[in-house]
């Protein structure tokens, strides 16, 4: 068994190649590909092909898919945020609709099933501290313009109750260990929306 990563033409994701037996398997990968994506401030190419094959891996689960263990998770929201945020100015016009369809749901599922009304962190990934839990949350909501109107790059819509979340966010996290990068990262991010 042999195997390469590279961006498939045909998806745009980015996954590894494997040579079993003479035969070539493909794979799309979530992380991989926002990871490269964001890297390189999204100059990949391939993005209408990208964020079909976006749309078409929703339902499978990680690492060819958003879902993980548990279903929905916000760190795997937060990559495809970023991956609909960095492909937005090269989606056609039905791939903008769907793409904002997508990112509402995420939202509503973080704002209602992810996040405690005290803002306690409630849905964790498989395996995520809960240091982590709350960077990629955050992350998640900073890169949809959750708390700034600035990033919203999917909708118009207001968030009036956001700046309340913000501040119960800051205070669960300043029960964490402030010493923790993902602690540290979190906090920076809320920063952002300092009025």
């Amino acid at each position: 068994m042999t195997g390469s990563i590279a961006a498939k033409t045909t998806t745009g994701f980015f996954g590894a190649d494997y040579l079993v037996g003479g035969r070539r398997l493909r794979t799309v990968d979530l992380s991989l590909t926002f990871h490269m994506a964001r890297y390189l401030e999204g100059e990949i190419g391939y993005w209408p092909q990208l964020v079909d094959m976006l749309f078409a891996i929703r339902g499978r689960r990680y690492p060819n898919g958003w879902l993980d263990e548990i279903g929905m998770t916000n760190h795997n929201n937060y990559d495809v945020a970023v991956l609909s945020q960095l492909g937005w100015p090269h989606m056609r016009a039905d791939q903008r609709r769907r793409a904002a369809e997508e990112v509402a749901g995420l939202l509503d599922w973080c704002l209602t099933t992810a996040i405690s009304p005290d803002g306690e962190i409630v849905a964790r990934a498989v395996g995520e501290s809960l240091p982590e839990s709350y960077y990629f949350t955050i992350a998640f909501l900073d890169t949809v313009g959750y708390f700034d109107p600035r990033r919203r790059f999917w909708t118009e819509l207001d968030f009036p109750e956001a700046p309340a979340l913000r501040e119960r966010l800051k205070d669960r996290l300043s029960m964490l260990p402030q010493s923790d990068p993902m602690v540290l990262m979190a906090c920076e991010r809320l920063s952002r929306a300092d009025p």
